[in-house]
């Protein structure tokens, strides 16, 4: 009689997601490691295609009906990333500043409760995008004016990552002027409601972004 196969299963969680080429690329890297699904220590990668916080916390919490997957983790995408970061048992320091994860660990406490422990990565692989191009481009990080398109989770990634590589002109553009005010009240830069808010040079000639970074869904 065959050993029964628990997989450790992680997802890709928001919407939408089944366009995603996560769980081929991190299936393969299973495979790779000797971790794929016919082992009997298995690790696979799905989606969960959801714009419902609850949904998402209740696959997490072990809580969804019929699904009897052994959860371990997910990745997180839009638009549950600030969401399902209030829904966290424990936050990183980085997702706490920024109010939004892109990883959820799931663990068991000493009481055997599930615990749901958020992390933010965005900025990291932003920051390294940023860096590269600007060197690239022979700008400086002092001589950059950055403008962010969006005022969600990835945007106040975004704006962490300008920050931490030393730019100091950031613009933070939304339709709701209120909610770009409120990211940049906690992290820093300058809220603007029309791209004509940027501000003038000495000439009167309107300064233009040398980098712009848009956050928005590509249907926005």
């Amino acid at each position: 009689e065959g050993t029964s196969i628990t997989p450790r299963v992680f997802l890709i969680a928001g919407s939408p997601v089944l366009a995603s080429g996560s769980p081929a690329m991190h299936n393969a890297a299973f495979a790779a490691r000797g971790l794929a699904s016919d082992k009997a220590s298995s690790f696979i990668y799905d989606r969960l295609e959801t714009k419902d916080c609850d949904v998402l916390e209740n696959v997490l919490r072990g809580l969804a009906n019929n699904d009897e997957r052994h959860i371990c983790g997910a990745s997180v995408t839009i638009p549950l990333k600030e969401a399902i970061a209030d829904r966290c048992d424990s936050l990183s320091p980085t997702a706490r500043l920024l109010g939004a994860v892109n990883t959820i660990s799931v663990r068991l406490n000493s009481a055997g409760n599930v615990v749901l422990q958020g992390d933010n990565t965005d900025w990291v692989g932003i920051r390294k995008v940023i860096s590269k191009k600007l060197v690239a481009s022979a700008d400086s990080m002092s001589s950059c004016v950055a403008c962010i398109l969006g005022a969600g989770g990835t945007a106040s990634a975004a704006l962490f990552a300008l920050i931490d590589l030393g730019v100091t002109d950031i613009y933070v553009y939304n339709r709701t002027k209120s909610k770009a005010l409120s990211l940049c009240r906690r992290l820093g830069g300058t809220a603007i409601e029309c791209l004509q808010d940027l501000p003038k040079t000495v000439m009167g000639d309107a300064v233009v972004p040398n980098l712009v970074i848009s956050t928005v869904p590509s249907a926005a």
